[in-house]
């Protein structure tokens, strides 16, 4: 499945999807920029990188000798530094500070990736969940959560009938999900995240996994990333996708 675009216009759309990819994640405060994650209390602390001290006030992020109070959502240049006030979970605030500089920019060259192939683009068919349903997904820093759960995709992969967990993208009218497959470890970095427009009136959906991608905590410090639920553990290979970030000397 391929939509209506001829396979020229389908692969330059890849590649074009590829590149938009590299560009956001070596932008100088794209995703490889991040230095770490600073979870900030009522007691001051310092954030490696930044002068002075932080803490939380009245729901802030505040830096009292600079006299500066940030929301959540609002951003802070610091130099060539950009800070950004996250609050991830139910009452945490945390820093998060992007370096041009940040040896996880410098020293990648952009990211390896299969060869496309649209034998990977798949149909699916979505079934919503009922309205305020959750699932338990583990992150990247070990905290379970329960997260919103739109619903589930069934679709056919390699022979196997499978249902996939989704959940809302930060993108209106798209769900996206994690998934692990046999690559992992050995041809892939780890696991993947795969984005996907939200289903047709008859319920719908194309899996492109050629546009699989890593995610940022295959590239950065600090990230929260969502692992992937069991029934999103794929037991063959799926050859398709983001691999690796493209390191220049492999060292890390």
């Amino acid at each position: 499945m391929t939509s209506t675009l001829t396979s020229e216009q389908w692969l330059t759309d890849w590649h074009h999807w590829h590149a938009t990819r590299e560009k956001a994640i070596l932008a100088p405060h794209g995703v490889a920029a991040s230095t770490g994650t600073t979870w900030l209390s009522d007691d001051p602390r310092i954030i490696a990188g930044l002068p002075g001290e932080w803490a939380v006030r009245d729901g802030h992020a505040v830096d009292a000798q600079r006299n500066l109070a940030l929301a959540p959502g609002e951003e802070h240049h610091r130099g060539d530094k950009l800070l950004k006030v996250i609050a991830p979970r139910p009452g945490t605030i945390a820093v998060r500070v992007f370096d041009p500089s940040a040896p996880t920019r410098v020293g990648i060259a952009g990211i390896e990736a299969f060869a496309p192939d649209p034998a990977w683009v798949l149909e699916g068919r979505f079934e919503s969940a009922p309205s305020g349903s959750t699932i338990a997904i583990q992150h990247f820093d070990g905290v379970t959560t329960d997260d919103p759960l739109s619903g589930s995709v069934q679709v056919k992969i390699a022979g196997q009938h499978l249902r996939l967990a989704a959940w809302p993208s930060a993108q209106a009218g798209i769900l996206e999900l994690t998934f692990a497959d046999a690559t992992n470890g050995v041809s892939t970095k780890q696991f993947r995240f795969l984005t996907f427009a939200a289903p047709d009136s008859a319920g719908v959906v194309e899996l492109d996994f050629n546009r699989a991608f890593l995610p940022p905590c295959a590239f950065g410090e600090g990230y929260l990333c969502p692992i992937p639920p069991a029934q999103n553990r794929l037991p063959f290979a799926v050859d398709v996708g983001e691999r690796f970030p493209l390191r220049y000397d492999q060292s890390w």
